[in-house]
């Protein structure tokens, strides 16, 4: 093993345990949660945040599965297929995008995360993409694309005018955990432009921004030997590690912090619908616990599903 230096280890429920690396040369971080199972998982995440309500993060989890520099579109389902794979999957939050992966067998993921990093890592960004997968007008001179027909059936819901509203509050207009992620239609339409798009991933999607999580019987090891061709790739446009995005977390936590000041706010927020009597919802937040107050972060799930999960529940 070469260049891979242990941060963290420890232990879980039962035998599980968990060993946090960092590859000296490029950056990447690798965390190896080793349990039982015949099913090995993997995560690849990356920093994503932004500061606008363009979608470019959507925009790249949706471009990510067309096709990669080594593998033409369609490929990708069939080596996931191959390695007994239940397929990929990814999403988008407010400061993460998150790709996922299930195998059968350790060595079907060992063999099928290589191809998923070179997309991941080396997507080809065509405007026939783009245009299929993001946002065109057709012949009828209306909007379409499979993003933008997305968030046109979510935009102007309930749920989603009352969210914007409510992180509104919650963390100040400027706050990176304000914007909506993915997008919004008018800066879907006006600027979440193909060249955007690359800028973004050019920014975002490396090596020293990216942590690969691995859930299973694999070593470091056989998961360095895995991908060493995409992690030498990486070694060789190896930059400093990207501060714009440091910088914003820090801002969004003192900006959280600043912003509700423990004060209770409400608003009233309409919403369009075609039903007159519609009673509308109510949403109730507040800020909770920081990340590593874990005991305290399952007693209050715990209160809340009790509170709300089933009909018999009080609320």
């Amino acid at each position: 093993m070469t260049r891979y230096e242990l941060l963290q280890e420890g232990s879980l429920i039962g035998d599980t345990s968990f060993y946090k690396y960092k590859n000296t040369s490029t950056g990447l971080t690798v965390t190896l949660i080793n349990h039982n199972g015949p099913i090995i998982s993997a995560n690849i995440v990356l920093r994503t945040q932004t500061n606008n309500n363009w979608g470019l993060p959507h925009a790249l989890e949706h471009l990510v599965f067309m096709d990669s520099s080594n593998y033409p579109k369609g490929f990708l389902d069939f080596a996931a297929n191959q390695c007994y794979s239940d397929g990929t999957n990814a999403w988008t939050d407010q400061d993460h995008t998150a790709y996922t992966v299930r195998c059968a067998g350790k060595e079907g993921l060992l063999t099928f995360l290589p191809i998923f990093l070179d997309h991941i890592l080396s997507p080809t960004l065509t405007n026939e993409a783009f245009l299929t997968e993001i946002h065109h007008i057709n012949g009828s001179g209306k909007d379409g694309g499979v993003l933008y027909c997305e968030m046109q059936s979510y935009e102007n819901t309930m749920e989603c005018i009352a969210e914007r509203k409510f992180v509104s509050r919650m963390f100040g207009q400027d706050s990176s955990y304000s914007v909506e992620t993915g997008g919004l239609m008018s800066d879907i339409r006006s600027n979440c432009s193909l060249d955007n798009c690359r800028a973004f991933h050019d920014e975002a999607y490396k090596m020293e921004n990216m942590c690969i999580i691995v859930c299973g019987r694999v070593s470091i090891d056989e998961l360095h030997d895995a991908i060493t061709t995409l992690v030498d790739k990486g070694d060789d446009i190896c930059q400093p590690e990207i501060k714009v995005h440091e910088t914003n977390i820090v801002k969004m936590h003192k900006m959280a912090e600043i912003q509700f000041n423990n004060a209770f706010q409400s608003e009233t927020v309409f919403f369009p619908s075609p039903d007159k009597y519609d009673p509308g919802s109510v949403l109730i937040g507040f800020q909770s616990y920081v990340l590593n107050e874990t005991l305290e972060i399952l007693a209050e799930d715990l209160l809340l599903d009790y509170l709300t999960s089933t009909p018999a529940s009080p609320l």
